[in-house]
């Protein structure tokens, strides 16, 4: 869509604008999250990281190990040690370019506060 075209929906429609400066607040909110998200440790990262990508996908999350770690800032063979922690714990069961998480709970507990506030914020804001 062409910037002028929104922008004009963005004049007609109250509502439309209305709306999408909840989203932008929501962004926001996760943006400021992920900033704050970058200081924790590895594996607090990497549950917040597969919770948020949960959240999009229903069912196995089609990732490899090296888009995980260049997403994290880590080294991949690091990266591969601490997915294999989560599945030893049974949080997760990976295969070959596929993670199915098995407990959304223990991976809440793990990302250690860092997961949370701005999903919780985004579900305030756009699904009253």
């Amino acid at each position: 869509m062409p910037s002028s075209a929104l922008r004009d929906a963005l004049l007609r429609s109250e509502t439309l604008r209305g709306y999408l400066l909840l989203y932008v607040q929501a962004f926001h909110a996760q943006a400021a999250s992920a900033g704050l998200a970058s200081q924790y440790q590895v594996g607090a990262r990497l549950a917040r990281q597969l919770l948020m990508i949960h959240d999009r996908i229903d069912g196995q999350l089609g990732l490899t190990h090296e888009t995980l770690s260049a997403t994290l800032g880590t080294r991949r063979p690091y990266l591969t040690e601490t997915l294999n922690r989560f599945e030893e714990t049974r949080l997760i069961s990976t295969r070959r370019g596929a993670i199915s998480i098995l407990s959304r709970a223990g991976l809440i507990k793990l990302a250690d506060g860092s997961y949370g506030s701005a999903e919780l914020e985004y579900r305030r804001l756009l699904l009253k």
